[in-house]
């Protein structure tokens, strides 16, 4: 086809690898003297849009630009950091394992539980780093460190309660007794909300290239659902361990000015004020990644997940690796801390009723 056109006139421009334009030219268009224009223009269009594509590669003249794909993750993640990760987790949770059948306490394996469940994470991570395109780990790797620090924190509640009992009950705001359940329980609802909004993120269909615009509205549909919920879950964490740290401060301040006798369980409500501080960080920092969406900034650049999350929920189980509580407070949970700084032991209720004793009788102790 040569010269000036006469009518208007169909044509198609092939983008090598990427897609085919047709356009209509105008009667009057001198075809001769602008196809090698448009033939310019549509190449080095196409060595643009090839460039973008994952996994391939372009050349124009000397310039050579190579793209990985990352297959379902938004950023390529690092297999180092997950290894290290993997193993620091490991040898944290061994040692908590130690102790735990050392000392016998039965009562701290939620914390044992949490170090379990970020193992897996980030062995699940590690592998998936090597396969980026397995869906079965990335769920698995997404599922363990969005949930696990839950049992960290649990391990948190039930110790700040053993921490009362012995001391004393007159210096919380609620009964130590009721403490463990009331943030526990919160938190079984937050870990039942983020369970939702983790099964609706990991039910989203990874589309590709060839997916229709019904399938790529319906996905983006599920991520919005996923993620909100998933938001809403972490925000009622965040605002339950916010009391529970109010709590903290508040028994801390108590014991300071009522006069309560100090001692090595002192020592331990240190050990606690720090690991609640890191666990109060990640759950800071994953409502506000949550709330950017899940192409956000943070959700989209790893350092941040592996700062804000992963290495603080390490440091605040392997705070208790070295600060166990039977190292600073009775492992008897009935045992007591008088006025005096003179420990003793409260009688069960069991033992109380099997002695003929009736409740809130001065000789329901035993003094050690």
């Amino acid at each position: 086809m040569s010269g000036i056109l006469t009518a208007p006139t169909v044509v198609a421009f092939t983008v090598p690898g990427v897609a085919t334009i047709t356009t209509t030219l105008p009667s009057g268009f001198d075809y001769a003297s602008a196809t090698s224009a448009y033939a310019s223009y549509f190449a080095a269009a196409a060595a643009t849009l090839t460039a973008t594509l994952p996994g391939t590669t372009s050349t124009t003249g000397a310039a050579t630009t190579t793209t990985q794909d990352t297959g379902v993750w938004p950023y390529l993640p690092s297999f180092p950091l997950a290894l290290i990760a993997v193993i620091l987790y490991s040898l944290i949770t061994l040692l908590l394992i130690g102790r735990m059948f050392h000392f016998r306490s039965w009562w701290f394996i939620a914390l044992v539980l949490g170090g379990l469940m970020e193992t897996l994470g980030f062995g699940a991570r590690a592998s998936n780093t090597l396969d980026l395109d397995n869906v079965t780990l990335y769920k698995m790797q997404m599922a363990c460190t969005i949930l696990a620090p839950i049992f960290t924190a649990a391990a948190e509640y039930v110790l700040l309660g053993r921490i009362m009992d012995y001391v004393g009950a007159r210096y919380s705001l609620f009964r130590p007794a009721l403490v463990a359940w009331i943030f526990i329980i919160s938190d079984v609802i937050a870990f039942l909300i983020q369970v939702g909004g983790a099964g609706a993120l990991l039910a989203k269909p990874f589309t590709g290239n060839g997916s229709t615009q019904q399938q790529l509205d319906d996905a983006e549909n599920l991520v919005n659902l996923g993620d909100n919920i998933l938001l809403a879950g972490l925000a009622v964490n965040l605002g339950s361990f916010v009391v529970f740290f109010m709590q903290v401060t508040w028994f801390d301040y108590k014991t300071r000015t009522q006069g309560a006798p100090n001692g090595p369980w002192r020592t331990l409500l240190s050990a606690l004020y720090i690991s609640s501080t890191l666990v109060l960080i990640r759950q800071i920092y994953r409502v506000i990644e949550f709330s950017q969406g899940w192409y956000g900034y943070l959700p989209t650049h790893e350092g941040y997940f592996y700062a804000f999350d992963s290495l603080v929920i390490l440091l605040a189980s392997a705070v208790y690796a070295w600060y166990w509580p039977n190292l600073y407070i009775p492992g008897d949970k009935h045992m007591r801390l008088s006025a005096e700084g003179e420990e003793w032991r409260e009688m069960t209720k069991r033992e109380r009723k099997a002695a003929g004793l009736m409740e809130g009788a001065n000789d329901s102790v035993e003094r050690v």
